[in-house]
């Protein structure tokens, strides 16, 4: 230990310079800062998106740790028609185009997703997805969601949806409350056709 303590360094600049130094603690410190900064950035955007926004805090903060940051440039495809991977993409920057069968067909900007069929329904891709724009998005795969809310994540995402539109909704949310939410929820499946 007294060796590391006397390590020394040589640094030679070629032009003038200046040069900041942190113990490791204070640079713990401050990277432990910046990891909990995105994290809770991350958390407040999955507020935004309908299939986080009911989840509890420990889930979504769950969802958040997995949450990957990704950028497009103009023009590129982000999801291929037909395609079976597996994951969403949750728009924080830019916007995406979705095509079907050659034509534009909706424009999505920030807090929007897509991917979501091939994450719910476990199909192909049904649309291709283009950025507009330079596009940042969050991606979660499938592996990500199972992860972060157990092997059932397809229903604990659609209980969010289903608990996000009774609560939102006044004629339902009079009629159903916490106590009746998941006996309620229980009578629905979903199929695809």
């Amino acid at each position: 230990r007294d060796q590391l303590d006397k390590m020394e360094y040589g640094i030679k600049a070629e032009i003038d310079s200046q040069l900041f130094a942190l113990n490791g603690d204070t640079f713990l410190t401050i990277k432990q800062k910046l990891i909990n900064l995105r994290l809770e950035e991350r958390y407040e955007f999955l507020n935004t998106i309908i299939f986080f926004k009911a989840l509890d805090c420990i889930a979504k903060h769950s969802v958040a740790e997995k949450m990957k940051l990704v950028s497009f440039p103009k023009g590129k495809q982000i999801i291929k028609k037909g395609e079976e991977e597996k994951a969403i993409y949750l728009i924080k920057k830019g916007s995406v185009s979705c095509v079907f069968n050659g034509k534009e067909c909706k424009v999505l900007g920030v807090s929007n997703y897509v991917g979501i069929v091939s994450i719910i329904m476990k199909g192909k891709r049904t649309l291709d997805v283009f950025a507009k724009e330079e596009t940042i998005c969050f991606m979660l795969t499938d592996g990500d969601l199972s992860d972060a809310l157990g092997t059932n994540y397809i229903d604990v995402m659609l209980h969010s949806i289903f608990k996000e539109y009774i609560y939102s909704n006044s004629t339902f949310s009079d009629l159903i409350n916490d106590s009746n939410l998941n006996d309620v929820f229980s009578k629905f499946t979903v199929h695809s056709y």
